[in-house]
């Protein structure tokens, strides 16, 4: 008896049973659009979608449960592999798949059926009176037993591509737990990437606006011309037009985020910032032992070596379907009858009948159709085989090409650093100088711009060095560890 786990699973199913039937009555009236140019219109009004009711994500009443607490980067990641649509398909489908391997398995055991029959019977001969009047009836249960007995390891190999593909789906969801945990991280870092750039637009703007005033300072004092103030006003104008844009990615990686963890993309969510780049520094491990690493323990590659392993063995049983089969049957039937004539005879009692045998099945003539499924089973292994060969060179290729991205980012970053701190020098020092006098508002727009341009290659190579770890952690297989998420 199944439990539901929750009175929302329950209500969802009994709904979805009520909406069938819905859609099942109102199907008799279902007419096709007018014409080609007319969309089909229900009778509700709608052009498509689905009911409040049939929604399968959860709505805003559960989503004011999530938006008032500040989300950290570990309760993002758990909550998205609890909650994403994806892992639960293909936990679904992982089930699936343990469930093909019990029926496989069933093979190995005699099938015993169970079945009865009733019958009646009414006579009378002749019509007039004095005539014989029969009643019968009879009950027959019947007990059919059948059994393969030996099918050349048909049987066996069937249960060996079942088990393969129950591992393949079993590593598939591995991969999609992590596929899932992979895009929380990217989008998770874009976001703080975004916030990062509508900060450093905003300081952008108000230095904007500082030079602006010192421009205007200048101007009252007839130490400057009207065109430098033209040339300060252009800057603030083009500070605030890249403070908007960068506030529309932010509100778009915010989006990507809540849709990634699984919950609505307008649902507002309270992340917490990360702290420094990992330091990864010493990492000065072995490309080769990296590459080893990630055949040993990427659950993609697992997928595809399980995938070969399910269809070698459909090889298998393709191949020993060639060969006969034998079948132990037994059939065991009582009848229970009785007879009523009148005038005054009749009786009841029953009868039993037994039947076994083995029989042997063969296929004399086919046309060569088990000779092409065997041919066919054959190189759908091989080509599986170079599928997965494939999979360990692009493997080596990710590990290497992340490999160096990191190393590269985090020299990037270092000197990033250093870019931002000697232009931030750099553009106080001029302002102090055209307040002087001896600095050109040119001067002072430069500095400004190559200030803010130091901290944009500040976050991004920030924001390169997080990404490269985890696509690194990614393409090693080293995302996921034994355990369970829990809320």
């Amino acid at each position: 008896m199944k439990i539901y786990s929750s009175s929302r699973e329950f209500s969802s199913l009994v709904f979805a049973a009520l909406f069938s039937a819905n859609l099942y009555s109102a199907a008799k009236e279902v007419k096709p659009p007018a014409n080609p140019a007319t969309p089909y219109v229900t009778s509700s009004g709608r052009i498509g979608g689905i009911p409040d009711e049939a929604r399968q994500i959860y709505g805003q009443e559960d989503s004011r449960t999530l938006i008032g607490k500040v989300w950290t980067l570990p309760d993002l990641i758990n909550e998205a592999l609890m909650r994403n649509p994806s892992t639960r398909s293909a936990w679904e489908s992982a089930n699936a798949s343990a469930a093909d391997l019990g029926t496989a398995k069933a093979n190995y055991y005699p099938t015993v059926t169970l079945s009865g029959y009733v019958s009646g019977d009414y006579s009378r001969t002749p019509t007039f009176p004095g005539a014989t009047t029969t009643k019968s009836g009879s009950l027959t249960p019947e007990v059919d037993v059948s059994w393969t007995v030996f099918d050349f390891g048909a049987t066996k190999a069937s249960v060996e591509k079942a088990r393969f593909t129950l591992l393949a789906s079993n590593f598939s969801f591995n991969n999609t737990l992590q596929s899932v945990a992979l895009t929380v991280l990217t989008d998770y870092y874009s976001l703080d990437q975004a916030k990062a750039n509508v900060a450093n637009a905003e300081e952008a703007l108000r230095y904007a606006r500082v030079n602006l005033e010192s421009v205007q300072q200048q101007l009252n004092a007839g130490l400057t011309t009207s065109t430098a103030l033209l040339q300060a006003q252009q800057t603030v104008a083009q500070d605030e037009y890249t403070l908007v844009s960068n506030r529309g990615t932010q509100h778009t990686a915010e989006v990507a985020l809540a849709v990634a963890v699984g919950l609505p993309g307008g649902t507002p969510l309270k992340v917490a910032s990360p702290g420094e780049p990992p330091d990864m520094d010493r990492l000065e491990a072995n490309i080769q032992k990296l590459v080893d690493l990630a055949i040993k323990q990427r659950p993609d590659i697992a997928n595809y070596y399980s995938t070969y392993m399910a269809d070698a063995a459909s090889a298998r049983q393709a191949h020993a379907n060639r060969f006969p089969t034998f079948k132990f049957s037994f059939t065991g039937s009582r009848s229970f009858e009785q007879v009523h004539s009148s005038p005054g005879s009749g009786g009841s009692g029953y009868s039993d009948s037994v039947t076994a045998g083995l029989t042997v099945s063969y296929t004399l003539f086919d046309g060569g159709s088990l000779r092409d499924k065997e041919l066919s089973a054959a190189h759908t292994a091989a080509a599986a085989k170079e599928t997965l060969a494939n999979a360990e060179l692009t493997a080596s290729n990710e590990v290497a090409a992340y490999y160096y991205g990191y190393k590269t980012a985090l020299s990037e970053y270092k000197y990033a650093k250093v870019l931002v701190e000697s232009s931030q020098k750099s553009y106080d020092s001029v302002l102090v100088s055209y307040r002087a006098g001896l600095s050109t508002i040119l001067d002072l727009l430069t500095a400004q711009s190559n200030l803010a341009s130091a901290k944009y290659t500040f976050i991004q190579a920030r924001t390169a060095v997080f990404t490269n770890s985890v696509e690194l952690a990614s393409a090693t297989g080293s995302m996921l560890k034994p355990g369970k998420a829990t809320r």
